[in-house]
């Protein structure tokens, strides 16, 4: 079931990545958190420091943030390396993602 919806949200990526609605990495989430662009991030498992930073912001915008994915599974999904964390910056995207986690 998990893989199902792991699947799932990969191909959301693919096409979110090609309407260029996703910010890759620490600075442009962060230059996105603070736009009041993102609507969801995703980060990996290693990278706390941030996610602690990040997270009181997240809680009063109303940001959800998932860990759905390792560091590793976002590395492999887009191409590059040190991956950790990635935000979602189209409404419609962050719907549907959303559907598919169950929320």
């Amino acid at each position: 079931m998990v893989e199902e919806k792991k699947e799932k949200i990969v191909n959301l990526f693919g096409l979110a990545r090609k309407a260029k609605s996703i910010a890759f990495g620490k600075k442009a989430v962060k230059k996105s958190v603070f736009c009041k662009k993102t609507h969801l991030i995703f980060s990996g498992k290693s990278d706390n420091n941030f996610v602690k930073y990040i997270s009181p912001i997240c809680e009063n915008e109303k940001i959800q943030i998932s860990y759905l994915f390792s560091d590793e599974e976002l590395e492999k999904i887009f191409g590059r390396r040190k991956l950790t964390v990635i935000s979602i910056v189209d409404n419609n995207f962050t719907k549907g993602i959303k559907q598919i986690l169950g929320k």
